[in-house]
């Protein structure tokens, strides 16, 4: 199935910025489904790829990826 609302997508580019554990700004968002403020979202890359979740406040994503999942060096 596919998510038909509250879904966030990136650049391909901010995917990392993600992973690293980073909150993306709203003008880092290409396109948002349905997204309602003060909500969870999913977090997709322009390719289509699921990459997490996060919380939308405050004109950004808030990152809500654990830190043992976060990358540290790449």
């Amino acid at each position: 199935k596919t998510a038909k609302k509250n879904v966030a997508v990136i650049a391909n580019e901010h995917a990392e910025k993600f992973f690293r554990g980073e909150d993306i700004d709203n003008a880092d968002i290409l396109q948002m489904i349905d997204c309602e403020e003060n909500n969870f979202v999913l977090v997709r890359t322009e390719s289509g790829q699921v990459i997490g979740s996060a919380l939308l406040a405050e004109g950004k994503l808030k990152n809500l990826l654990p830190k043992s999942r976060r990358l540290l060096n790449i």
